[in-house]
């Protein structure tokens, strides 16, 4: 079967004419004209019947439950432009060979467009959001200018916020209206939102929308009526200019000034409304302002997305990372592979005819094709392994003790909504990266364990002699007896850590003068037959090397399992 038909610089092969409501064929036009790519959800709430859409020749268009998509050719043309790329108009609703090709070309359709925009359904006016981002710019104004004065901010809040607080929808939604997958989807979206646990709304909670926002985080962002999330000035804002300020005014508010004085206290008084914010006083008795209910989301929302680890670096492991807690209801690969550049696997799967051959007990901890996890690693390297997360002790034991595979080593695990226990890597500023050797011979295996065979090994448990190294020690296993963080003696710490078990500190990569490794448990207690060692990763850290450590350790041969 041929490779994937190529279309001159990666163009798009169907773009819809808002101005005469058909899809036309890009070949056939003179040049690519400018577009205005669509990002949206709809797979969860998919019906099972497909309708004829007026214009769209060549196939049905799959019916949910959000919206009748034979209107949304009307509801297009409220957007000023001429071609717009929408997957339900521009790729073949039918499983086809052409419909896989064009799925391949998503990075190149996205990073060409014109200009992007998401169109979340399930946000119906941006009062919300505006009133949280304007209070904490605001807010921040304080920072450089001490004469501005608190209560007079929250007077000149006060009027715009009152009632849209409590009844619009923002980014943050009830779960309900994130699960639904089924035919009440327009009652629980329409619904007044209820008390409880939040979480973001469902645009954020797509794979798809995910590598979208990656390819183009300049995206800007609409509500479901098309009302367009602006500045003060009428500016829009993009999802990167967004996740930015959040960043920057909340790093701030969480650290607080030099005298250790914060923005807000997001503990004491969280529901406080916004008509009066005023002055609190915290666990220590230190005045500070209780967040209003705007913000306090808008803090909620960037903690939960990691929207700002994600389109800062956009580095291979943090997009996965950011893809744990996101939902797709097909196979997850092709909805992330454009944006980590994981690509080749499926072009040769594509030219042999098996891209919807893969069943989901095949998939590596029943989420991703070992090919695809496999090519992610290598193209990621070292970094692959560094990724943090929870485990508590007594499931730590059971792994061990029965062997069971948990992916420990990976960047994911089985998707577990807003509360997954996996964390995205440590992302600062790398200077330059030299891997260990050994780390390249490392294999992932189908079952999500990684066998090793060459490591090369910072800390021996067997020698008492190991040198005093500065650094820091990231622990996963939860336990009320264990503390973590910046050492002066990383060995004696790590021994502290590791108590009676048997630990091995593994080199992944030297960046300048500080060096990266994991850290493996073995099961406590028990020898295995055959040279054969079966572990667990159970941390990461970081270590000065400069004179003590001027290069990475040795290569030595092991037989080891990880778990």
């Amino acid at each position: 079967m041929p490779a994937i038909e190529e279309l001159p610089e990666g163009h798009p092969r169907w773009l819809w004419d808002v101005k005469n409501f058909k899809t036309v064929i890009v070949e056939e036009l003179q040049v690519c004209p400018p577009y205005t790519c669509v990002s949206h959800t709809w797979g969860r709430w998919r019906k099972s019947t497909s309708v004829e859409v007026e214009g769209v020749s060549g196939w049905e268009v799959p019916e949910n439950y959000l919206y009748d998509v034979r209107e949304l050719p009307q509801e297009l043309s409220q957007l000023k432009c001429h071609y717009i790329w929408l997957d339900l108009f521009c790729i073949p609703q039918d499983n086809s060979r052409a419909a896989d090709e064009e799925i391949a070309r998503q990075s190149s359709i996205f990073r060409r467009a014109e200009r992007c925009i998401a169109w979340i359904h399930d946000i119906k006016a941006w009062n919300d959001v505006v009133l949280g981002i304007k209070f904490l710019a605001l807010q921040y104004l304080t920072v450089a200018d001490r004469t501005v004065s608190i209560q007079a901010l929250a007077d000149r809040l006060q009027h715009d916020g009152k009632k849209p607080i409590q009844h619009d929808t923002g980014l943050m939604q009830n779960p309900s209206v994130c699960q639904t997958t089924t035919s009440d989807a327009t009652a629980v979206l329409t619904s007044p939102q209820t008390s409880g646990r939040l979480e973001p709304s469902t645009w954020f909670s797509s794979l798809w929308t995910l590598q979208e926002a990656v390819l183009c985080p300049n995206m800007q962002i609409f509500t479901k009526d098309w009302e367009r999330l602006e500045d003060a000035t009428g500016e829009g804002l993009t999802l990167l200019s967004v996740a930015s300020f959040l960043h920057l005014a909340f790093s701030y508010s969480t650290q607080g000034d030099a005298k250790g004085n914060h923005l807000f206290d997001f503990w004491s008084h969280a529901m406080n409304p916004i008509g009066s914010p005023g002055r609190t006083f915290g666990s220590l008795g230190v005045e500070v302002n209780a967040a209003p209910p705007s913000v306090t989301r808008l803090s909620e929302f960037l903690d939960m997305t990691r929207l700002d680890n994600v389109l800062f670096n956009s580095s291979p492991v943090s997009i996965m990372f950011n893809a744990n807690v996101r939902r797709c209801t097909g196979n997850r690969a092709p909805a992330i592979m454009s944006a980590i550049g994981v690509t080749d696997w499926y072009t040769k799967q594509l030219s042999e005819g098996k891209v919807r051959e893969y069943k989901v007990e095949d998939l590596v901890l029943r989420v991703y094709p070992l090919d695809f996890v496999q090519e992610a690693c290598a193209k990621t390297g070292a970094r692959f392994f560094e990724t943090t997360f929870t485990i508590s002790e007594k499931r730590m034991e059971r792994t061990l003790k029965g062997k069971r595979a948990i992916g420990s080593m990976l960047p994911f695990s089985r998707p577990n909504g807003w509360l997954f226990r996996k964390f995205g890597p440590p992302e600062v500023a790398r200077i330059s990266i030299y891997e260990h050797s050994a780390v390249r011979n490392w294999e992932i295996q189908q079952n999500g364990t990684v066998s090793i065979h060459t490591a090369g090994i910072l800390i021996d448990p067997k020698n008492e002699n190991s040198l005093k190294m500065s650094g820091s020690l990231l622990w996963f296993v939860e336990s009320e007896h264990i503390n973590d963080g910046y050492t002066d003696d990383f060995y004696a710490d790590l021994k502290l850590l590791a108590g009676d078990s048997v630990i091995h500190a593994v080199c992944l990569y030297q960046d300048g003068q500080v060096q990266h490794g994991i850290i493996l448990q073995e099961e406590h207690g028990r020898h295995c037959e055959g040279g054969l060692t079966y572990l667990v990763r159970v941390g990461i850290y970081w270590v000065c090397c400069n004179s003590v450590r001027p290069e990475l350790p040795e290569v030595a041969e092991v037989n080891w399992i990880v778990l």
